[in-house]
């Protein structure tokens, strides 16, 4: 019997970890995103919804010797669908593709 072929996941260098400082002192939040393009990331639009003045940054391949971060800005927020669409303001450094990062599923 052959082998069902795979089909790709998500890339872990584009998984994102949101970082939401609230800009009144309160408690801050943390969500998940998703890099969609050079310096776009997807994520749940409560993740900043409250965000109001507070600083968002996004931080990639968290705990890695590859890890990085960077100051994001929320320019789409749609509140009824709960999404939000950030874009990265600082330097940005290439995710990870495929090609360079394996995963256990893909060496088995």
């Amino acid at each position: 019997m052959a082998t069902p072929a795979r089909t790709p996941g998500l890339e872990p260098g584009r998984v994102a970890e949101i970082i939401v400082a609230r800009g009144d002192a309160g408690p801050g939040s943390r969500a998940s995103g998703y890099l969609v393009g050079d310096r776009w990331v997807f994520t749940a639009g409560h993740a900043v919804s409250a965000a109001g003045a507070g600083a968002v940054t996004v931080r990639f391949n968290a705990g890695l010797p590859a890890q990085w971060s960077a100051p994001a800005r929320v320019p789409l927020l749609a509140e009824s669908a709960d999404v939000a669409l950030l874009e990265v303001t600082g330097p940005t450094r290439p995710p990870l593709t495929r090609s360079t990062h394996r995963t256990s599923f893909e060496n088995s």
